[in-house]
């Protein structure tokens, strides 16, 4: 199965900029590309894609941890409320800079996350990931 979607949750602009043109060079159209620049509007789009899912829909969230006004972790706590068939489709995957400071929170949210990712992404890291998300 292939991915058709990428979602990147990112308050930096630069950052977004750069992963939708490695994801472009990975073969993913802009279309498959979902860019938001804060928690509650990524939100706002899965709330309204729930309730109509498309079966095919193989995605991969990019969730950035720290940002302002609602972080990553406020982010987890929603997203925990939508439908189960939606986040059956996503492989959720947190970025950040330390991937030990959150030991803690990653126990309470072990079952959402797929993975923790250091920061900055480079092409090898994001074809892993999608080869990864194939493969499970």
């Amino acid at each position: 199965m292939q991915i058709n979607q990428v979602i990147l949750i990112d308050d930096d602009e630069v950052v977004n900029f750069f992963d939708k043109m490695v994801l472009s060079k990975l073969g993913l159209k802009d279309s498959e590309i979902q860019i938001y620049n804060n928690v509650a509007s990524a939100l706002r789009y899965l709330d309204q894609v729930q309730t109509n899912v498309d079966r095919n829909l193989n995605g991969i969230i990019l969730l950035d941890i720290q940002m302002p006004d609602l972080d990553g972790w406020d982010f987890l706590k929603m997203y925990e409320q939508l439908n189960q068939e939606l986040r059956n489709h996503y492989k959720l995957i947190i970025l950040t800079s330390d991937k030990h400071e959150y030991a803690e929170e990653k126990s309470e949210y072990h079952h959402l996350i797929h993975e923790f990712i250091h920061k900055p992404l480079t092409l090898p890291v994001f074809q892993q990931i999608i080869d990864t998300s194939i493969t499970h």
